[in-house]
């Protein structure tokens, strides 16, 4: 069996759940900005829920937040597929679909659990790299030792998503491999170096 990430049923499983919420967040947000009057469409909740969506996606933000903000958007909707088709045209049939997929994917969610843990990847650098967190909360993914991509990630960390960092000291009197320890990374970088990485460590943290 192997070990990578990629190859892992459940990685796959959280990582698509996770990138269908973002993705749908914002089909969700496009259709009902050409919506003028949302009574139709749900409780009198519904706008200060979609609201709080679009506020959150316009900044950093980590995966449960949004997860939490679209359930409220779910609870606040309560036009069924039949509701819609009675409504006319294409963009309510358009906006329950995208509800209902989002629903599909918070059950997802749930069904997995919030005690399971991501596997840690393994990064190995062939030198020493001291990296520190650019702010509190940030994602900590020099990317372009990690996983070659430009420059280093300013995006927001995701808590869940951790890669275990293993330098080499190369002027050091005995080169040797040492751990620099875990970094929190965003979810986009840990499916960069998901990709790239030859391994994935236990998960312990």
């Amino acid at each position: 069996m192997s070990d990578k990430a990629e190859d892992h049923p459940d990685v796959q499983r959280l990582l698509a759940a996770y990138q269908r919420l973002q993705e749908t967040s914002l089909t969700l947000l496009a259709l009902t900005a050409q919506i003028s009057d949302l009574g139709p469409y749900g409780t009198e909740e519904l706008p200060d829920a979609l609201t709080a969506l679009r506020s959150l996606v316009e900044q950093e933000f980590y995966v449960h937040e949004l997860a939490e903000v679209l359930r409220s958007v779910s609870c606040a909707y309560t036009v069924d597929p039949l509701a819609a088709l009675r409504l006319g045209g294409e963009d309510p049939l358009a906006l329950t679909g995208a509800i209902m997929m989002i629903r599909g994917t918070l059950s997802q969610l749930d069904e997995l659990g919030e005690l399971f843990q991501l596997p840690v990847l393994t990064v190995k650098l062939p030198v020493d790299l001291g990296w520190e967190q650019r702010q509190p909360g940030g994602c900590r993914c020099a990317c372009q030792f990690f996983h070659q991509a430009p420059g280093v990630c300013l995006r927001a960390g995701q808590p869940g998503l951790f890669v275990r960092v293993v330098s080499r000291q190369v002027f050091s009197p005995e080169p040797a491999e040492v751990e620099t320890g875990m970094v929190v990374v965003c979810l986009d970088c840990y499916q960069a170096i998901a990709a790239r990485q030859d391994g994935v460590a236990s998960g312990q943290q």
